[in-house]
Order: C-alpha cells, then sequence, then structure tokens
C-alpha cells in the first residue's frame, strides 16, 4: 500500500505502510477575520448559509445582506424570510426564524441518500439549492502522539484519524475538530479533501494546525459532503488564500440561485473523541 504525506500543495510518497497517511495543514481561517486580499465587489447581495445534519438532527439556515461577500460593511441579518425545506418525496418543513438572520426547525428527521431542496424568499425573490444526504463514514480509532515538530510545524501533541473510504464510491470530506469540547476552526468548512487518490483505501490523517497538551480532550467530527457544497467550500478556500495585490477572484460558487451567495449543505457525521495523555504514561 502507498502512503501519502500532504502539506499543503506538495506531495512525499513512501511505500510498504498499511494506511494512507494524508498531514493536513491547511491554514484555518475565521470568517470574522478580515482578508487582506482584493476581493470582488458588488452591490448588496443576499447572502445564505443553511446547513442540514443527521448527527445530532439540525437545520440551521442564516442569511444576511452584504456589499461583497468578504466585504468590510456590516452584514445586515435578514428578518422576515419565508424559509423552506423539501425533501424529493414531497414533505414539506417550515423553518422558524429563532432571532434575527437566524432560521431553525425541530421537525426534520433527515433521512440518508434523500435530496433536499431549500428555498428561501427574501423581499419576493426566491432563493433555491440543493443537497443530497450522503452516507456517513465511520472513524475507526483516534490516536495522539508528541511530535518534536519540523520546518513550519511546531512540537507538541497532535490527533491522527484512521478511517477507511468506501471503495468505488465518490467522496467528499470535511473535517471538524473540537478541543476541550470547542471548535478550533472559526470557519467550519476549510478543512476539506476528496478521495480522488486514495478511493477504497484506509486513510490516517494527522491535521497539524491544532496542538493538544495532557488532559486535553479532542473530538473529530468526519462530515461527508455531496459534490455542490464541497466545490462551494474549495472555492471558499481558494479565494481567501489568494495573494495580496493579485487580480480580484470571482466569488466562492454558490449553490443557490438567483444570485445568492453562501450555501447549503446537507451532511452527516462520523464521530468520536480521545483524551489525550502524557507521552511518559
Amino acid at each position: 500500500m502507498i502512503k501519502w504525506l500532504i502539506a499543503e500543495s506538495f506531495f512525499v510518497k513512501m511505500t510498504k505502510i498499511k494506511y494512507i497517511s494524508i498531514l493536513v495543514t491547511f491554514l484555518l481561517f475565521s470568517c470574522e477575520k478580515v482578508i487582506d486580499v482584493n476581493l470582488n465587489e458588488a452591490n448588496p447581495v443576499i447572502v445564505i448559509e443553511g446547513n442540514l445534519t443527521k448527527t445530532p438532527v439540525s437545520v440551521e439556515v442564516k442569511i444576511s445582506r452584504t456589499g461583497s461577500y468578504f466585504g468590510s460593511a456590516p452584514v445586515t441579518k435578514i428578518s422576515n424570510a419565508s424559509v423552506l425545506l423539501e425533501d424529493d418525496l414531497g414533505a414539506r418543513f417550515i423553518l422558524d426564524e429563532l432571532e434575527k438572520g437566524l432560521y431553525k426547525s425541530r421537525n426534520v428527521h433527515p433521512q440518508i441518500d434523500k435530496n433536499y431542496k431549500l428555498s428561501v424568499e427574501v423581499e419576493g425573490k426566491i432563493y433555491e439549492a440543493f443537497s443530497k444526504l450522503n452516507p456517513p463514514v465511520t472513524i475507526d480509532s483516534l490516536t495522539s502522539a508528541f511530535s518534536e515538530g519540523f520546518a513550519f510545524l511546531d512540537a507538541g501533541y497532535y490527533v491522527t484519524i484512521y478511517f477507511e473510504d468506501p471503495a468505488e464510491v465518490k467522496n467528499y470530506y470535511q473535517l471538524k475538530i473540537y478541543k476541550n469540547g470547542k471548535l478550533k476552526n472559526d470557519f467550519d468548512n476549510l478543512i476539506i479533501f476528496d478521495d480522488n487518490l486514495f478511493d477504497g483505501q484506509k486513510l490516517e490523517i494527522q491535521p497539524r494546525n491544532i496542538l493538544f497538551i495532557p488532559g486535553d480532550t479532542a473530538t473529530i467530527e468526519l462530515n461527508s459532503l455531496d459534490k455542490n457544497a464541497y466545490e462551494y467550500f474549495k472555492t471558499f478556500q481558494e479565494v481567501i488564500s489568494t495573494n495580496p495585490g493579485s487580480a480580484a477572484p470571482a466569488n466562492p460558487n454558490s449553490n443557490f440561485t438567483n444570485g445568492a451567495l453562501g450555501y447549503f449543505s446537507a451532511y452527516s457525521t462520523g464521530v468520536k473523541s480521545i483524551e489525550i495523555k502524557d507521552i511518559a504514561e
């Protein structure tokens, strides 16, 4: 079997290893962070962030208006929108506004392999997006180990994630990492990858952004996305990594119609936790 060591955009190939190993070093950014690059400006537009999850069951939609997706002007949260979720069998769920710009429903029971449509009506204009809820991929195990560090990587304890990619199925993944119950990705969707290089293989993934100390608890979520959501997060990642001073890039690829920015993502989750132990124990 082949071991792949992935650090940003380069690959190192090693052989005779049980698992394919992926060293994840994607930079994590906050959606609150000011991005110092030239981005597309536009007239005020609707931004919709919709998530439908099965574990735990949740549907949440945030709606706002902004001058550009990464603009510095204050974001206006949108009230009194009509938000409707439908599955491919015709079941309909109306989301309630719990606070300004935030819409939820407790009546949805997501089903694997179903297609969902999210419809948002704001000031007489309708925005729609579709997403499929793919089956979850189980995390087999987690381990932690101390690393002395090298190059741009700091010394400390890191967590390694082991799982097996389903064979002959195109899979799109997102990792969420929690340290002592707190999500470490300020923006939830920036550690992403697909199985283009390792379909059907056993994988060993070690994110190198987050250091732990003995006594910490690390919780890992492995989210299975559909293609449209993955493409949105991929292009978002490309936009925020654009070098300062370069030509203004396009906004991320939204899966909403009618010019809305943002995304709708139905996803399933495999989750596992580990307590970090002192190397001397």
